[in-house]
C-alpha cells in the first residue's frame, strides 16, 4: 500500500505529536509524584516535628526551668507562674495539631504512650501552679525535688523518641522520593529515545519520499520546459499526487514533438495551376453581383483582356 503525499506528512506530524504529547505527559506525572512526596514530607513530618519539639521546649523551659529558678530566686514567682499557664496553653495546642496529622503505626504507638502520660503531668503542672500561687517556698522545694520529674520524664521520653522517628520516616520518605524520581527519569529518556526515533523516521520520509521526488520532478518539468523531450520522468507507477505529473508531462511532451503536430493549413504547398487554367474567367459586372457586395467592388481587382 502506497501512501499519499498528504498521507505521508500527516503520520510525519502525528508521530511528532505524540512524542511532543509523552514526553510532556511523563513530566507532568513525575512532577506531580515528586511534588506530593515533598508535600508528604513537610506536612507528616517537618510540621509534626516543629509541634513535638515545641511541645518538649514548654515542658523542659516553661516549666520545670521556671520552678527551679523560682525556687532558687532568679525569677519572681509570679513571673514563674504566667510562664507555666502560658507553657500549658502551648502544650495543649501544639499537641492537639501534632495528634490531627497522618502517622505510620510505629508513630501511632509512641503517641499512645505519650497520651497516656499526659494526664500525669498536667496534674503536676497543675499542682505546681497551685504552689507558685501560693508562695509557699518550701513545697516549691519539695515539688521540685521529689514529683516534678517523674510526672514530665516519661512524656518527655516519648516526645523525645517521636523526634527521632521523624527523622527517620522523613529520610525514609527522601529516599523513596528519590526512587521515584530515578524511575520517572528513566521513563522520560525512554520516551526521548522513542521520540527521537520518530523524529529520525519523519526527517526520513520528508526527505526520500517527499522532499527527493519533488526535486526529481522539478529537473523533469525544467527540461521539458527547455525543450528536451528526453528527459526521464520521475514517479512513475506511484500512487500519490506525483503520479499525476507524468501524464500531463507525456501529453505536453506530444505537443511539443514535431512529429505529432499536424502540419497547419497556411503552411502546406499549393498546386501549381495548369495552362488551361489561364486566363482566368472575367470577374463579374458589378450589375451582376448582389446589392449587398456593391460597397466592395474598389477590392476586386482589374483583371487583363483577353487577346
Amino acid at each position: 500500500m502506497q501512501l499519499t503525499i498528504k498521507a505521508r506528512l500527516m503520520a510525519c506530524l502525528a508521530a511528532l505529536a505524540v512524542g511532543m504529547v509523552a514526553i510532556g505527559l511523563s513530566g507532568w506525572i513525575s512532577n506531580t509524584v515528586a511534588g506530593k512526596r515533598i508535600q508528604s514530607i513537610i506536612v507528616d513530618r517537618v510540621e509534626p516535628m516543629q509541634h513535638l519539639k515545641a511541645v518538649s521546649d514548654m515542658y523542659a523551659v516553661n516549666i520545670v526551668d521556671s520552678a527551679h529558678k523560682a525556687q532558687s530566686g532568679a525569677l519572681a514567682m509570679p513571673q514563674a507562674l504566667d510562664r507555666v499557664k502560658v507553657a500549658k496553653a502551648a502544650i495543649t495546642s501544639h499537641w492537639s495539631a501534632y495528634a490531627a496529622t497522618d502517622m505510620t503505626p510505629e508513630e501511632r504507638a509512641l503517641e499512645d504512650k505519650a497520651q497516656a502520660a499526659l494526664p500525669q503531668a498536667d496534674k503536676a503542672v497543675s499542682e505546681l501552679e497551685g504552689i507558685l500561687a501560693s508562695g509557699d517556698a518550701a513545697a516549691l522545694s519539695d515539688f521540685t525535688a521529689h514529683r516534678l520529674y517523674p510526672a514530665i520524664d516519661p512524656v518527655t521520653a516519648n516526645v523525645s523518641a517521636l523526634v527521632d522517628l521523624q527523622t527517620t520516616v522523613a529520610h525514609r520518605d527522601g529516599e523513596q522520593a528519590a526512587h521515584a524520581a530515578k524511575i520517572a527519569m528513566m521513563a522520560m529518556g525512554a520516551i526521548a529515545l522513542a521520540a527521537a526515533g520518530a523524529l529520525a523516521f519523519a526527517t526520513n520520509i520528508i526527505i526520500a519520499k517527499v522532499s527527493t521526488p519533488l526535486q526529481a520532478m522539478t529537473r523533469a518539468m525544467q527540461g521539458l520546459a527547455d525543450g528536451d523531450n528526453t528527459v526521464a520522468i520521475p514517479a512513475l507507477g506511484q500512487h500519490d499526487e506525483l503520479a499525476r505529473w507524468p501524464a500531463r508531462s507525456r501529453c505536453s511532451r506530444r505537443r511539443r514533438s514535431p512529429r505529432s503536430r499536424p502540419t497547419p493549413t497556411w503552411s502546406r504547398p499549393r498546386p501549381a495551376p495548369s495552362a488551361s487554367a489561364w486566363p482566368p474567367a472575367s470577374p463579374p459586372s458589378p450589375s451582376s453581383r448582389p446589392w449587398w457586395s456593391a460597397r466592395s467592388a474598389r477590392a476586386w481587382p482589374s483583371w487583363p483582356k483577353a487577346t
